[in-house]
């Protein structure tokens, strides 16, 4: 009886694996031939109401990430991760970084000229997530990682448009997080170096290290 539910448990598995895998080629398929973002999306959400099937979630977008990983095509990469991260979502809370990560990388592909609104938006998502998640008590390094280096990067987006206020805004709070991560002095020289302006303005922020 114990092997007889052992093989079904496998068959059961094996099928789950093969449908998640129909899945990845067809969303791979589907990102190659630029199908329409729209019946994508819909396809995704037909599939993620389907009982008769458990997807695995996070493998899935793992295969997308691992493809992306491979292509030169940056607008294939786009798509790959934008949708690896709406499997990571569909997989769970325990998922929460992974998805982040697909966030993160996507920002940082975009393009400082087409897709700067776009660019700016997924780093203040990026931000706006990782803090709620220490707020709420959270300490996994790579959830400081995300949001101490969303921060330095959107500030010196600001920084590099013009947009001091903004950026003095961002630079504040990455200063104010850097205990968390024990990177003081580290965040202290990167600002010193991308916006020697700010500790100028703010010498009282600066502490000498020495």
């Amino acid at each position: 009886m114990e092997k007889e539910y052992e093989m079904m448990n496998e068959e059961e598995n094996e099928k789950e694996d093969s449908e998640g895998k129909k899945l990845v080629k067809w969303l791979i398929d589907s990102i190659i031939n630029g199908r329409g973002y729209e019946e994508i999306v819909t396809k995704i959400s037909l599939e993620s109401d389907n009982t008769s099937v458990e997807y695995v979630w996070n493998e899935i977008a793992l295969g997308l990430i691992e493809w992306a990983s491979v292509q030169k095509n940056i607008f294939w990469a786009i798509s790959a991760f934008d949708f690896a991260s709406t499997m990571y979502g569909l997989a769970g809370k325990e998922h929460d970084v992974s998805r982040i990560h697909c966030l993160f990388t996507l920002a940082k592909i975009y393009s400082d000229q087409g897709g700067l609104s776009r660019k700016f938006k997924l780093f203040e998502q990026v931000i706006e997530e990782t803090k709620s998640m220490i707020d709420s008590g959270d300490t996994n390094k790579s959830v400081y990682y995300y949001y101490s280096r969303g921060l330095n990067r959107i500030a010196n987006l600001h920084n590099n448009w013009g947009n001091q206020e903004e950026a003095e805004k961002y630079y504040r709070e990455l200063i104010a997080a850097a205990p968390l991560g024990n990177e003081e002095e580290t965040i202290q020289n990167l600002t010193s170096g991308n916006a020697p302006w700010f500790y100028e303005k703010n010498p009282e922020l600066k502490v000498d290290y020495e």
